[in-house]
């Protein structure tokens, strides 16, 4: 098969935010004694959830863990089971600051190095409660995520989580501030469509991600120089049969005269946030077709597109009055910070029996990094089916 992956890498580097001033840095009050303050940098990721960039990245929260290269607690402490502990940091419209001034920390010396662990955000929705926790403690730093199906007409929304490690720290460290470089533990996936040529017309009213993982634990990179890649999760079992509504009641128009953009938008306020996990497509074809049933048994993925498709002014798929599910399989290999765009260009795909309908969906993959540069067209993974 022969569909196109591009994906955007989501950059959570110094270099990232080059922009920052120093007025970004958490200076708390003069003292003879140096107090620990934060400087944060972040990058963009965005669903339904508001959008971190370096602009609003003050409008987040984070808390923050500090423990000696012997193990002993300096700031919060030593997590032995999933929770929302932590130092609490926010910004207080001029500073980073401790949201609870009694927490207010210093350093214990010049020559005594700290490690850092933080978690953003702190502050979240009380129905996520049991879906976001972490455990930091010296010898592990872990976060539970389990994401929300926020597109299948609920109001539970995901966030972007994020976390930071910050290694060797001391007094004499940038002044005694502490740089913390947040990264994206989530993957973005986003999805537009067009069809082969004029003589297809497709609506759409519901496209679903059938067969992945919806949760699991992340644990952070040895330090903070490495990136956080896929092997970071231990995703939880996916469970047969379970799906991710991408859209749901959309009555989306799409012909090849342009590309519509069903989640993915300028804004990038309908794209999906999801665990980072390898899928396998569902493995059927003309010659050996394999029931939509048996592939949840083997837990292979595939789109469920309900639509209604036409052929030189004829259905091929659904009537005038009614949609019907076209199932295509689906592969991918998503990374913790990174967004996929992925393009349907309608052609065909299967029946719940694995039979085909018109002709099946090819892949083929491209690769670009996610920068942010206005002149950057964002591609997508083109989803081609042919006749």
């Amino acid at each position: 098969m022969n569909t196109k992956f591009y994906f955007i890498s989501a950059l959570a580097s110094m270099a990232l935010l080059s922009g920052c001033s120093d007025n970004e840095l958490a200076s708390v009050e003069t003292s003879q004694k140096t107090p620990i303050g934060f400087h944060t940098v972040g990058s963009q990721m965005g669903s339904r959830a508001t959008i971190i960039t370096p602009s609003n990245l003050q409008d987040t929260d984070f808390k923050v863990y500090a423990f000696t290269d012997k193990g002993e607690e300096f700031l919060g402490t030593k997590d032995t089971d999933y929770g929302t502990n932590g130092i609490h940091i926010h910004h207080n419209g001029t500073k980073w600051d401790y949201k609870t001034p009694t927490d207010l920390s210093y350093w214990p010396g010049t020559v005594t190095p700290l490690n850092f662990f933080a978690v953003n955000p702190a502050t979240f929705d009380s129905d996520l409660a049991m879906n976001y926790t972490w455990k930091i403690n010296d010898k592990e730093q872990k976060i539970w995520y389990w994401c929300v199906d926020e597109y299948g007409g609920g109001t539970g929304k995901n966030i972007d989580v994020m976390y930071a490690i910050a290694n060797n720290q001391t007094k004499n460290t940038n002044s005694g501030t502490v740089k913390m470089k947040f990264r994206h533990i989530l993957s973005q996936i986003a999805f537009q469509a067009k069809t082969q040529d004029a003589t297809i017309e497709v609506e759409i009213e519901d496209i679903k991600l059938f067969n992945l993982g919806m949760s699991g634990h992340f644990t952070f990179p040895e330090n903070d120089q490495k990136q956080p890649t896929k092997a970071n999760w231990e995703p939880t079992d996916i469970a047969s049969g379970a799906a991710f509504n991408v859209i749901k009641g959309a009555k989306a128009s799409v012909t090849n005269a342009a590309i519509t953009k069903i989640t993915n938008d300028e804004t990038n306020t309908k794209t999906m946030l999801v665990i980072p996990q390898k899928l396998k497509a569902w493995q059927t074809s003309a010659a050996s077709p394999k029931t939509k049933a048996d592939a949840d048994n083997d837990k292979e993925s595939y789109l469920g597109i309900n639509c209604k498709i036409k052929l030189n002014g004829k259905y091929v798929n659904g009537s005038k009055d009614e949609y019907e599910f076209l199932y295509v399989p689906f592969k991918a290999e998503w990374e913790p910070g990174k967004r996929y765009v992925y393009t349907l260009i309608f052609g065909g795909g299967y029946t719940d029996k694995g039979i085909p309908v018109m002709n099946p969906v090819n892949f083929d993959a491209e690769v670009t990094d996610w920068v942010e540069d206005e002149n950057n067209t964002t591609t997508g993974n083109d989803v081609i089916t042919q006749q």
